[in-house]
């Protein structure tokens, strides 16, 4: 689950996602966005992006976002023996606290 707030305009940001890393720098995913109190027009939207882990389970991401916008990036911590990932979205006040979900747990 993802919950700030979009700065500037001051909107609360609340949001489910699910995201699958493939090892090799790049995520797919899907999400559901609900910003100040509003539903999403789109039930669930698809996810693209590529990360990179470092040696010390720190690192940062770039999500494709729609043509003609500029990616959206955050930075993460991997802990709990990568059980659990805590994020923060770049220039907003937005944070996360995702947890691994086996595979066979998603369906």
């Amino acid at each position: 689950m993802i919950e700030g707030t979009i700065l500037g305009p001051n909107l609360t940001l609340r949001t489910l996602t699910l995201v699958h890393y493939d090892g090799q720098g790049r995520f797919t995913g899907k999400d559901f966005v609900v910003v100040g109190g509003n539903p999403p027009a789109e039930e669930w939207r698809l996810s693209s992006g590529t990360y990179t882990v470092n040696p010390d389970c720190t690192g940062s991401a770039l999500v494709e976002v729609a043509p003609g916008n500029p990616p959206l990036g955050y930075h993460f911590i991997i802990v709990d023996s990568g059980r659990k990932i805590l994020l923060v979205v770049n220039g907003n006040a937005i944070r996360e606290i995702a947890h691994r979900v086996d595979d066979d747990d998603a369906d």
